[in-house]
Formats: structure tokens, C-alpha cells, sequence
């Protein structure tokens, strides 16, 4: 019985949907589109999508939106590492925002900006749960 509530769990956690979508090609600057209004992020430059599997953009489906989430640059890794068990190659960060994708995957909506609410590791992929608080 714990063997398939675990498979169960293994399969619900990583439920992501991976994509590549052209919006991210931007991102090192911290811009998007979105309407083909060109839209600076308010976060710190380098940015990047959090990604799983094979570094692909991970987007969660929440409430029937298609969500993603925008990292900005890492934070100070002696900082971290205070409070954290993370590596400098994890680039984990303090600030974050989320977008709201269409069905053809191009942004439609920003979330608020999430500062100092957690840190994020952009390279190791997230829990579902993460996502609803970054609906728009």
C-alpha cells in the first residue's frame, strides 16, 4: 500500500507540463511581451523561467490557467546558505513573479511581485502547490 500512495504522490508532485515557448528568449534582460507590448520585469537581471524536466520551462495548469514563474537574479549565496542547504549552481532566489499563459503559451498576465517570500531554485523545478500564488 505505501508503495503506490508513493508512486501516487511521485506522479502528482511532477505533473508539470514542460514547454518551450519563444517568450523566454528575453528574459536575460528581464522582458516579455504581452500583447506585443514590450514589458520590463521588476525584478533584477539575469531572469529565467523555473524549469523541469530538461530544462524546459515548467507550467502548471491552476484553477484552468496556465501558469509559469520568472526568477530574477540569484541571491547571495552566503546568505542563503545560512538558512538553506542549497549550491551556488542551484542560482536560488528571493524574488519571483508569475504569467499567466494562453493556450498557445505566450503571456498573457503578470502576478504581483514576490519578494523576500522564499526562495526559489529555477533549476530544480517546483511543487504544484508553489503555482496558486502566482495567479495573477
Amino acid at each position: 500500500m505505501k508503495l503506490i500512495i508513493c508512486c501516487f504522490l511521485l506522479i502528482v508532485i511532477q505533473s508539470g507540463i514542460a514547454c518551450e515557448s519563444n517568450w523566454t528568449h528575453n528574459l536575460d534582460n528581464c522582458e516579455i511581451k504581452i500583447k506585443n507590448k514590450k514589458i520590463k520585469l521588476p525584478l533584477k537581471p539575469p531572469c529565467t523561467t523555473v524549469m523541469w524536466p530538461e530544462n524546459k520551462t515548467q507550467v502548471e495548469v491552476i484553477e484552468g490557467k496556465k501558469i509559469a514563474i520568472i526568477t530574477g537574479t540569484a541571491t547571495n549565496f552566503e546568505y542563503l546558505n545560512k538558512f538553506w542547504k542549497v549550491t551556488k549552481e542551484d542560482k536560488c532566489t528571493m524574488e519571483s513573479i508569475g504569467v499567466q499563459l494562453d493556450e498557445s503559451g505566450q503571456p498573457i498576465a503578470l502576478s504581483k511581485v514576490k519578494n523576500n517570500g522564499g526562495i526559489i531554485c529555477p533549476l530544480t523545478g517546483l511543487d504544484q502547490k508553489f503555482f496558486y500564488d502566482y495567479q495573477p
